[in-house]
C-alpha cells in the first residue's frame, strides 16, 4: 500500500494524523433490527386553514 505523495510525513515526537485517527470516531450503521424512526403524520387535507375565506364567498377589495 503507497502513501499519498500529497501529504507530509508525521513529525517525530507527533501521532500520525488520518482517517483512522480517534480524535473524530464515524458512527457505526445501525443494526438492521434497529426500530426505525416514525414516519411523519400527515393531516387531511380537506381542512382548510381558519384564515382563508369560504370558497363560495367572493373576494372582497378593500
Amino acid at each position: 500500500m503507497s502513501r499519498d505523495p500529497n501529504t507530509e510525513p508525521p513529525k517525530p515526537g507527533q501521532p500520525p494524523t488520518g482517517p483512522d485517527d480517534p480524535a473524530s470516531p464515524e458512527l457505526p450503521p445501525l443494526p438492521p433490527d434497529a426500530p426505525q424512526p416514525p414516519a411523519p403524520v400527515r393531516e387531511p387535507v380537506s381542512q382548510k386553514p381558519a384564515g382563508d375565506p369560504p370558497t363560495t364567498e367572493p373576494t372582497r377589495l378593500v
